[in-house]
């Protein structure tokens, strides 16, 4: 599965307004907090509104193997 079919499957989930694509991802979400995290962009920065969406989201991650970090 290519990244633009990744990032349907989440913009079909949450909306258009709620995937922010790698090119649009600020520097300050690439990062964790901790003094020694080496940033890296993700494929993308998700904002579900509700648990249901959390899941679904999740799941696809699972299934498609794709790393998840939740903030």
């Amino acid at each position: 599965m290519t990244s633009s079919e990744v990032l349907k499957l989440f913009r079909d989930i949450v909306g258009d307004g709620a995937v922010l694509g790698a090119d649009a991802i600020a520097e300050e979400l690439t990062t964790d907090e901790g003094l020694l995290s080496v940033g890296s962009t993700p494929l993308a920065v998700v904002t579900p509104s509700c648990t249901a969406e959390v899941a679904e989201i999740v799941r696809i991650a699972r299934e498609h193997r794709i790393p998840l970090t939740a903030r």
